[in-house]
């Protein structure tokens, strides 16, 4: 499991010091690196994108990057002598991501359609890599894993706004697994209208009910004043 995520998704760092072709006119360029001059390796990003002249296999790749990370942490710690640490994957917590060149952000509206879908793309599987690595490491009691893991997540909350913003500006691109009049999203959305609907029926009925209830409070409540006020005018009758 190691040796095959390392191949698939792991470069060795000094390999972007090279001239790396561009994809979709984007350059290779490490980044979010908290480990400085001690990282080795680059989880690969912009290099594993779908692009026309990759093998097949190659496309797919950023699509199963969680999943395979999730698989080879899963069985790292259950093989650990506390069946918890994560110390033998512990490097990519802290190496850069190859992504790209981020003074491209400045110009982003200038972009080509495709270079610009490209930005999106790569920022989303960059957020979904972070959030994994939140997932992995929020239970470590090490320090040092602790202080990067809230690194991290300083790091997405600002990523997930900058894929806001390239969004909003790239609005016919569609992130994976978003297809507009898909018939699974739309019984997916059906479902969750009728549960609403139901939750908004639910609360409703309970809100009738608590007002009956009140309404037949106040109702005793008069009758006890109306009997209340016989009883002394019966009385004051007596009196006279």
């Amino acid at each position: 499991i190691t040796s095959g995520f390392e191949d698939n998704f792991l470069a060795d760092l000094a390999e972007l010091q090279h001239d790396l072709p561009p994809v979709c006119g984007l350059r290779p360029f490490p980044a979010l690196n908290l480990d400085d001059d001690i990282a080795t390796l680059s989880v690969n990003i912009l290099p594993l994108l779908r692009d026309a002249n990759c093998p097949a296999s190659q496309r797919q790749a950023l699509n199963t990057l969680t999943a395979n990370f999730q698989l080879l942490r899963l069985s790292t710690a259950a093989t650990s002598d506390d069946s918890n640490s994560l110390e033998g994957v512990d490097a990519v917590l802290g190496c850069p991501l190859t992504l790209f060149d981020p003074e491209v952000l400045l110009t982003f509206t200038n972009q080509p359609d495709d270079t610009r879908e490209a930005i999106c793309l790569v920022l989303f599987y960059a957020v979904d890599w972070l959030r994994e690595l939140l997932n992995a490491f929020c239970t470590q009691e090490d320090l040092e894993m602790r202080g990067k893991v809230l690194l991290r997540l300083q790091q997405l909350v600002l990523l997930e706004q900058v894929v806001d913003i390239c969004l909003s500006n790239t609005p016919r691109f569609r992130l994976p697994g978003v297809i507009g009049n898909n018939s699974a999203a739309a019984k997916a959305k059906a479902k969750d209208t009728a549960r609403v609907e139901k939750v908004a029926a639910k609360l409703g009925a309970q809100g009738k009910a608590k007002s009956k209830s009140k309404t037949a409070a106040k109702g005793k409540g008069k009758a006890k004043k109306g009997k209340g006020s016989d009883v002394e005018s019966s009385e004051g009758e007596q009196d006279e």
